[in-house]
């Protein structure tokens, strides 16, 4: 009998010193994990910092005082200083419970480099408190409370209600969410009143920053005027090896000076980015002072970064934007977008596209304008209202459905690839930059031609331009030496692609590549004719002769 008594005791003891041991283990790992904070080296980025710690341990329980400090980093602007330290007293419970591995109270009772009447406010006592749990997996979380906030002095006021948040950390993940029922500031004989104002913030990776950012506010009220249903999210979503980035401010309602407008939304989006790349990119910045100290390997990996980000392509613009009003309404959207490269370079030249679309109707243009705007072809007429659009892609400008002269535009997108490439240039690695100098393969052809359009170079000028041959029925049009194709007759290229690259050798007379129908470059051998046509002699004792098709 006594035998089996002491079976289970002995187990019961077992399990005790087991719960109470783990419960001592959890207080000394959070003594560490503290410590390990306050110790971290510091980052070039904005960071979050614990700068000094007085942590008092006992058995299953432990107090202390720490003070966090969120430092800017480098890249901040010069002018930006350090925000507010905050002074906050803690105390825990780590006895293992089945529900949580700990739990902590917090007060906030200091706060330096903010205003007297601030730091005032949030020390008095229990004025910004919190209290949380540790999970056994180790995600944290803790509710939050701030007393109601009353400052008044020399014609300024500020009012804040006691208001309630939470903040939880799940291994990358984190989520924040504030909610205030009124914030009211007046000065400079100016008023503004908010209501009902909610913060939240779900980001599944805080280290890539993907999730979503959201401040909104039910209704702000100011001296002449109001809003209602205001609203900015900031989103950023990760898909596969590419990231979306987008940002939407909205307001449901604005009325203000006899003006009574509703559901205005504008969607900023940036999609298509190489995931790595922006984490590097990143990194970079942030590890260089904003990209203005880098060491030579700290270069080059930008550079490559970029170069990646760039030849995948990605598309960026205002994907939406739309308003009502009693007299109308007004839509449209304005994307640019750059296809993958298929010589593994960036060029702006050949990868760019874009279009835009803007369309008002009702009677929100006035009659006047509209006909004039109608007559300088700016748009086109829809009913009462009026509808613009455009069209960009391989060269070729459509304006409401009319081409238009694109020249300009290329060319000013030509030299801006030879920037680029100057840009990009800096930060080869050396045996790249004195590898052999004429130009071998189709990239290195583009960018001694971007270099051309820096030079402006006058016997290229004058090449400048659309061609097209009737024998084999395609045409480019030419710019600074550089061919865009703009008629095709085989399946390996198509409008858009970069198929000749010309550089002069004389007066008149040009040596490059060009892309035959195998879809291969080829040299070539080109002269200016007296008549204006250029003559071909190609490889494989291939001749031809292109006209200008302008």
């Amino acid at each position: 009998m006594k035998k089996t008594i002491v079976i289970p005791l002995g187990a019961g003891a077992v399990v005790l010193a087991a719960w109470l041991g783990a419960s001592v283990w959890v207080g000394q790992r959070a003594q560490a994990a503290l410590q390990e904070f306050k110790d971290a080296p510091r980052a070039n980025n904005s960071s979050l910092r614990l700068t000094q710690l007085k942590h008092e341990k006992g058995l299953f329980s432990a107090k202390g005082q720490a003070e966090l400090t969120l430092e800017l980093g480098c890249a901040a602007d010069a002018g930006a200083g350090q925000v507010a330290s905050v002074q906050i007293d803690y105390s825990m419970s780590h006895l293992l419970l089945p529900t949580s591995a700990a739990r902590f109270e917090w007060k906030v009772t200091g706060l330096k480099d903010a205003s007297k009447e601030i730091a005032a406010a949030l020390k008095e006592t229990g004025a910004f408190t919190g209290s949380g749990t540790v999970a056994l997996n180790g995600a944290m979380r803790t509710d939050m409370n701030l007393r109601e906030i009353s400052t008044q002095q020399a014609g300024q006021a500020l009012q804040i209600p006691a208001s309630k948040g939470f903040l939880s950390i799940n291994g990358q993940a984190l989520a924040f969410g504030w909610k205030l029922d009124r914030v009211v500031s007046r000065g400079g004989g100016q008023a503004m009143e908010a209501k009902d104002i909610a913060v939240e913030m779900d980001l599944k990776n805080r280290h890539l920053g993907t999730g979503f950012i959201r401040l909104a506010a039910e209704k702000v009220s100011f001296g002449k005027g109001s809003l209602e249903g205001v609203s900015l999210r900031s989103e950023a979503v990760e898909k596969g090896d590419q990231i979306d980035f987008s940002i939407t401010p909205a307001v449901r309602r604005f009325n203000a000076a006899g003006v009574d407008l509703s559901d205005l939304a504008l969607e900023m989006a940036l999609k298509g980015l190489d995931t790595r790349s922006v984490e590097t990119l990143s990194q970079i910045y942030a590890a260089s002072c904003g990209m203005q100290s880098l060491t030579a390997d700290e270069g080059q990996k930008a550079r490559d970064a970029a170069i990646k980000l760039l030849t995948r392509g990605l598309s960026l613009g205002v994907s939406k934007v739309s308003g009502k009003s009693a007299d109308g309404a007004i839509s449209g959207q304005l994307m640019v977008v750059l296809e993958p490269s298929k010589t593994g370079n960036p060029s702006l030249a050949t990868q760019l596209k874009s279009d835009g679309k803007l369309e008002v109707t009702g009677n929100l243009v006035p009659a006047p304008q509209r006909e004039l705007a109608v007559q300088m072809g700016v748009a086109v007429a829809k009913g009462t209202g009026l509808v613009s659009s455009f069209e960009y892609a391989a060269g070729l400008l459509k304006v409401n459905d009319r081409a238009q002269d694109a020249s300009a535009f290329l060319a000013a997108l030509t030299s801006a690839d030879a920037q680029i490439q100057a840009a990009m240039a800096q930060w080869k690695p050396e045996q790249a930059k004195s590898a052999g100098s004429p130009a071998s393969t189709p990239a290195a052809a583009a960018a001694t031609q971007s270099g051309a359009v820096a030079a402006a170079d006058p016997a290229l000028a004058r090449l400048d331009g659309r061609w097209y041959s009737d024998e084999w029925k395609y045409g480019y049009t030419l710019r600074a030496g550089v061919g865009i194709a703009t008629v095709s007759n085989s399946p390996n290229f198509k409008p858009g692609d970069q198929i000749i690259f010309l550089k002069p050798a004389g007066q008149t007379r040009f040596v490059g590549e060009q892309v035959y129908k195998d879809g291969k470059f080829y040299p070539v051998s080109v002269s200016l004719m007296a008549d204006g046509r250029l003559a071909f002699q190609g490889d494989r004792g291939v001749n031809w002769i292109m006209r200008r098709d302008d």
